[in-house]
């Protein structure tokens, strides 16, 4: 079966969005639903009612967003370029969206499969310096197949039907990566504030850590570090600080690269880190972007790198640091009038409190949770190779079903999406 293409701008009036101002509260908090990049692209969810705030009648007016009808997809323009919803009720929306709303020949159901089947297209037509984003032009011209209206029927009703299945195996995947990740988060929680026998606790006066063992030592962090402004090298990797994984130990991949907001040519900008430097990224630390360097290397300028001043075993303190507890300390240290604005300067860094064991007990923690980690680790990959597999599989399903490259009836009477989870289960456990 082939189906004739054409491009989005023939079959959708688009919309713009805005943004009202900050500084008027007015403005905000109010009846019209509003929506952003990060409202959409969530697991499953095909359908969006609203965003995570509203604004009012007043801030739709001022800035000059547009409202779309229900059955309009919103689609998100920066990077992740390609994130959508369906609208349930009239929304408008950010200037990282753009509002699509379908005319002639296209029915809304089956015009979001289409547009998720070219989104490598719209993925790759953004441009930009500051940040990646889709040009209005560009996105006109990414073209979608489109049968009649009965197959563009068909096919919804199979990709919603198939594709729910795979997400709900993928939600369980990904709820068992997020209970690891919190039976480990309380385990070095435990650890990294009532140590190894958890005996005789004394008051800290520390509001995240208010009882510790008596022979710990409250400190400040400008007591454990200085802020070290050290430049620059050549022949040194550029390295990276992520909220999950703390900081990498090798030069940055050029897809990495791409994504970055600021490259800079020349490496003597950056700062230079050493080994069992505190590194954190200073709009992520409230989120729990620490890492303790593991090779000499190169961050940012936007990084802050702590340099120890006394001897301190380096993987204690970057567990300590990805704590809850700890990172909310460090949110309540940062300013911004968000949480997308906070950042955690030195200045307020070096006033943060800490109860640390001594040397020979911050090593047995560390290697406690670097146990605990070499026990969960390997499932969490395993785990995680699986659900990117299952992902794969859907997105190869959406494509073959838009463009005609299967017969989705004889499809869905061969159980082939079945025998397809089958096999990459038993891939899996082989």
């Amino acid at each position: 079966m082939t189906f004739q293409y054409v491009p989005i701008g023939a079959v959708f009036d688009i919309k713009n969005g805005a943004t009202p101002s900050s500084g008027n509260e007015e403005y905000w908090d109010g009846d019209v639903a509003w929506v952003t990049p990060a409202d959409l692209g969530k697991l499953g969810s095909r359908y969006i009612e609203s965003g995570q705030r509203n604004i009012s009648t007043s801030g739709y007016a001022s800035c000059g967003t547009q409202m779309v009808r229900p059955g309009a997809i919103i689609l998100s323009i920066r990077a992740p370029i390609g994130h959508m919803a369906i609208a349930t009720q009239p929304l408008c929306f950010n200037q990282g969206c753009r509002g699509l709303e379908p005319r002639g020949p296209i029915i809304s159901e089956y015009a979001f499969w289409a547009l998720n089947a070219a989104r490598p297209e719209l993925e790759a037509s953004g441009q930009g310096t500051t940040f990646i984003e889709l040009a209005r032009s560009k996105l006109r011209a990414v073209k979608i197949p489109l049968p009649d209206h009965e197959t563009q029927r068909a096919i919804a009703d199979f990709l919603d039907r198939e594709t729910a299945r795979i997400d709900q195996l993928v939600e369980k995947k990904v709820q068992l990566l997020e209970l690891l990740d919190q039976r480990f988060r309380n385990f070095a929680a435990h650890l990294t504030t009532r140590g190894i026998d958890s005996a005789d606790l004394v008051s800290t006066r520390i509001d995240w850590n208010p009882l510790a063992p008596a022979n710990w030592e409250v400190r400040r962090m400008a007591d454990l570090f200085s802020e070290s402004m050290e430049l620059g090298g050549e022949e040194l990797p550029v390295l990276s600080v992520s909220i999950n994984t703390g900081i990498s130990d090798r030069e940055l991949g050029d897809e990495d690269r791409h994504r970055m907001v600021n490259h800079i040519e020349d490496r003597n900008a950056y700062k230079r880190v050493r080994v069992g430097d505190l590194v954190y990224n200073m709009m992520r630390a409230w989120q729990g972007g620490f890492g303790v360097a593991k090779v000499d290397g190169l961050v940012s300028p936007a990084y802050v790198v702590a340099r120890p001043k006394v001897d301190l075993y380096a993987t204690y303190f970057e567990y300590v640091t990805r704590t809850p507890n700890c990172i909310e300390q460090f949110r309540r240290a940062s300013k911004g009038i968000a949480d997308f604005r906070q950042r955690l300067y030195w200045e307020h860094f070096r006033q943060v409190r800490i109860a640390i064991p001594p040397f020979e007990e911050q090593r047995q923690i560390a290697n406690a949770l670097d146990g605990e980690a070499a026990r969960s680790d390997p499932i969490k990959t395993l785990t995680q190779k699986s659900i990117d597999r299952l992902r794969e599989y859907r997105a190869a399903l959406i494509t073959a079903a838009v463009t005609g490259q299967i017969d989705i009836s004889e499809h869905t009477r061969k159980g082939d999406t079945d025998r397809r989870l089958d096999a990459i289960e038993a891939e899996m456990r082989a």
